[in-house]
């Protein structure tokens, strides 16, 4: 307090505080801090609370020092290899195994990275997934001639292990696959590149919970018809799946190892049965009919609905492709 000159009156004022800015800096890299590690705490235990929800019984096939996990279900001559659509667990493939476990022996299993299988060693591909899929037949005891029957994206696995084990195989059955022409055009490498990109995001922010609760929000995209035609255990235990560093890895890599993949050539299955089953419309369908060159028997069932997510909303579509190309086969005693 100041008397003013020529006045009686006194003059309060306020005294300015020097700000100290390396204590600044402290408090907020401490808070920094806090936030990040409540995220990666919250991120942990959240995803072994959620974790310890699948029960389902499975079997483990060692490959690498990695544990691979896999089922064998129902009865039949043929083994039927269901292999499942690129970023998606074996659940894609349930309501196909409960309809026609009756008449067939159902192989199902979580690639490398999905699901509870672990992540093997080294760089991802086809032709790999391929040979850890013949490894794992084996160790299993599941008896040849299989039929193949693959999903978009496991497609391309199966491609490569024709190229690799034709003789052990007796059919196959592509679901939406993938062609030459659909990996090479323009639009699917715009795709591939932006979404590997996102996918490096995802896995950064999956550390710290960030990921996990976009996904609370429902923000997160998933492939049209799969999640919502799971039960709703299975809907909590994928999504948990899908927030996950790991999974972002095997994503990145099958999308990355696209690009060296050879697909099969026309008549190079000779005479082996085909069947093409596609959701698929206008340039799509004849791209899909394309896949028919590839062997001397084969069909195609184009489904009236489109682009639905054909193993759980039309497994029927599925089952009778089965049937229809091992009708073609020799019998074979159980």
């Amino acid at each position: 307090m100041r008397l003013i000159n020529y006045s009686n009156s006194m003059h309060t004022y306020k005294v300015k505080k020097k700000v100290n800015k390396i204590k600044t800096v402290q408090y907020i890299l401490v808070i920094l801090f806090l936030v990040l590690m409540s995220g990666f705490l919250f991120e942990n235990i959240s995803n072994s609370k959620i974790s310890s929800l699948n029960k389902t019984k499975t079997r483990i096939a060692t490959i690498d020092g990695n544990k691979i996990h896999y089922n064998i279900q129902g009865q039949g001559p043929f083994t039927v290899v269901l292999e499942n659509d690129i970023a998606i667990t074996s659940n894609e493939w349930n309501k196909v195994v409960k309809e026609g476990s009756k008449d067939f022996k159902f192989f199902t299993y979580d690639r490398a990275g999905y699901g509870k299988s672990e992540v093997t060693k080294g760089e991802i591909s086809p032709e790999k997934q391929a040979k850890e899929l013949h490894t794992i037949l084996k160790k299993s005891g599941a008896k040849s001639p299989y039929i193949m029957v693959s999903h978009g994206y496991g497609s391309a696995i199966t491609n490569e292990f024709l190229k690799l084990y034709k003789d052990e195989v007796g059919a196959v059955v592509l679901v939406n696959g993938y062609t030459k022409t659909m990996v090479d055009s323009k639009e699917f490498q715009k795709y591939s590149k932006n979404k590997v990109l996102g996918l490096k995001l995802q896995k950064s922010l999956s550390k710290l919970g960030v990921t996990r609760m976009v996904d609370k929000l429902n923000l997160l995209e998933y492939e049209k018809g799969f999640l919502y035609n799971l039960k709703d255990e299975e809907q909590t235990i994928y999504r948990n799946y899908r927030v996950s560093g790991e999974l972002c890895n095997t994503y990145m890599g099958e999308l990355k190892g696209l690009n060296n993949t050879s697909f099969l050539k026309e008549k190079e299955l000779g005479n082996t049965p085909l069947m093409v089953i596609t959701s698929k419309k206008r340039e799509e369908l004849e791209d899909q009919k394309s896949l028919l060159n590839i062997s001397e028997r084969s069909d195609i069932n184009t489904l009236e609905e489109e682009d639905v997510f054909i193993p759980l909303e039309r497994p029927d579509a599925v089952i009778n492709g089965i049937k229809s190309v091992t009708k073609k086969l020799p019998k074979v005693n159980e």
